[in-house]
């Protein structure tokens, strides 16, 4: 008896499966631009715009938003997002790559990202210290004033 039930159940759920208990990959959003009460997100590669107020479009809604930050309900649940932000509900081992660029005594040009912007740097293997010019910080948003020294 308790095999014919335990066969009966495994049939329930093998033809009938819960969405609830289904695992559903979070949506990963990245703020392009930021408006009063406006939004241009991209979620999942595809990009919208989200307006406060509007209906709930997959789990996201924007509360409010102004040129410094925006406050988007995802899944019931708010959050702060700045311009270029990424923010994603799963965490995943972070990619790393060995990288061979020929260079001149030490020192290589290459392309790369800070805070998801695109970068161009000189990395110097004798180096003691990391720099950067004020207007990528800026044009970064990196609080240098901060936490920075000013060098020469």
């Amino acid at each position: 008896m308790a095999k014919r039930l335990i066969a009966g159940l495994l049939l329930v759920v093998l033809l009938f499966p819960m969405p609830a208990l289904m695992a559903t990959e979070p949506p990963r959003i990245q703020v392009m631009g930021l408006f009063r009460d406006k939004v241009v997100v991209n979620i999942n590669g595809k990009q919208s715009i989200l307006r406060a107020g509007d209906e709930v479009i997959n789990g996201i809604r924007l509360i409010r938003s102004n040129s410094k930050r925006a406050i988007i309900e995802v899944n019931g649940e708010n959050r702060e997002y700045r311009l270029g932000s990424n923010v994603s509900t799963r965490l995943t081992a972070p990619k790393s790559n060995v990288v061979r660029i020929p260079g001149n005594r030490g020192m290589y040009k290459t392309q790369g990202l800070i805070n998801g912007r695109s970068v161009q740097f000189l990395v110097d293997t004798g180096a003691s210290v990391v720099a950067m010019a004020r207007p990528t910080a800026d044009r970064l948003q990196i609080p240098y004033r901060e936490q920075g020294s000013p060098m020469k």
